[in-house]
């Protein structure tokens, strides 16, 4: 079984939110639990699909992005964040 990759994207570089399920992002709890998320970096932009999980003290949220055309396998990890500007911005982690 063959299947396309995921579009490509700079680790480490934070890509900003925009939407969750296609509304603006208003809290750290919009993203967790199952969410698809617009990201932006620069003119560029990716919908992603996944699974939110807020850390312990509840300021960030670890996203597991999902490939749904090909049965819910993991692709990435995200760390989600609050800016400086109070923007939400999503980071890839690589796995560990």
């Amino acid at each position: 079984m063959t299947f396309a990759a995921p579009q490509p994207i700079a680790s480490g570089m934070p890509y900003r939110i925009s939407h969750t399920d296609g509304r603006p992002a208003a809290g750290a709890s919009d993203f967790v639990g199952e969410h698809s998320l617009l990201l932006h970096l620069g003119a560029e932009h990716w919908l992603i699909a996944g699974v939110g999980v807020a850390d312990l003290n509840g300021t960030a949220v670890r996203f597991y992005q999902k490939d749904v055309d090909n049965d819910g396998k993991d692709i990435r990890i995200w760390r989600f964040d609050r800016s400086v500007d109070q923007q939400y911005t999503a980071v890839h982690e690589p796995a560990m």
